[in-house]
This record gives structure tokens, C-alpha cells and sequence, in this order.
């Protein structure tokens, strides 16, 4: 169903992409479609498309859209709105795909910050010197948790 042919109290899909959480909302309100003025502004041109303006209440609270009269679908800055779960479905498996697709590449880009720091020691002498100086303190610190280990240790062993 086309946006334009929403009525009152027809449900509206949302998908939130930041957390990756879907609800669903009704229409409240629905106007007569209407050429979108802001968009002609914006480019200096003469209207082109036709704009509906819906009212949705949706997770506690209650806001207007302004959608394209022919789409099924439509972005609202993280959020994906949709007249049919078939439209957040396909939306929900591109959002898996790009993360599977993040989640690949994690290794690669470990390697080249490995690579990048090698790099940067090489052809920056007082960067190694510093990576060589963070390296000695935090062995120490590690030095000093051990001992403070073995004797706590050995404090409650005297306590005995």
C-alpha cells in the first residue's frame, strides 16, 4: 500500500536502525497530498512530486511525516517507516548484511593498525620511544599488581 492511500488508524511499521528495534504505530491523522513545497526551495525549481503529511503515533508519542504520496517506504533519519512488515523486512536483513559485513572486516582492520603502528616506530624515532616507555610502565604496573597479589596473600596467611 502506497502511503498515499493510508487511513486513520492504519498500522505503520517502524524500524529504529540504531538499536535494531522494530514497533509498530497507527496513523492519527492523514492530509490530502499536496506538491512539496520545501523540496522546489531547496533546489530553486518548480514542485515536482506530490507529498502527504501523516500524523503517527508511535512509541509514546505522536509526530508528523512528510512522505513521498508513492512510496511504500520511507527514512525519517535512523528510523525506516513502512506500510507493510514486507518493507522492514528487507530493510532488517540489509541492516544484518552491513553488520556481517562490518563484523568481516574487524580482523583486517586490527591488522593494519598492527601494521600502521610498526610503520610509524620505523619512520618516527620518537614514537617508538614512546611505545618503548609505555611497554617498560606497563610491565611494571603489572609487576606491582603481582606483588600486591602475594602479599595480600600473604597477610591473610599471617591472619591465620
Amino acid at each position: 500500500m502506497l502511503f498515499k492511500d493510508v487511513k486513520i488508524g492504519y498500522p505503520i511499521y517502524f524500524l529504529d536502525k540504531e538499536g535494531a528495534r522494530y514497533y509498530q504505530g497507527k496513523a492519527v491523522s492523514v492530509a490530502v497530498p499536496r506538491y512539496d513545497n520545501n523540496q522546489a526551495k531547496a533546489f530553486g525549481a518548480q514542485p515536482t512530486g506530490l507529498v502527504v503529511d501523516i500524523t503517527i503515533e508511535a512509541d509514546g508519542a505522536t509526530k508528523t511525516y512528510t512522505i513521498p504520496e508513492t512510496a511504500t517506504i520511507t527514512y525519517a533519519g535512523h528510523l525506516v517507516l513502512s506500510t507493510d512488515k514486507e518493507g522492514i523486512l528487507r530493510e532488517v536483513e540489509a541492516l544484518k548484511a552491513a553488520s556481517e559485513e562490518a563484523l568481516s572486516q574487524v580482523e583486517r582492520h586490527k591488522q593494519t593498525v598492527t601494521n600502521c603502528n610498526q610503520l610509524m616506530e620505523e619512520l618516527n624515532p620518537a614514537f617508538a620511544e614512546k611505545r618503548a616507555q609505555d611497554k617498560r610502565i606497563e610491565g611494571i604496573e603489572n609487576e606491582v599488581k603481582s606483588l600486591g597479589a602475594v602479599l595480600r596473600d600473604f597477610i591473610n596467611e599471617f591472619k591465620k
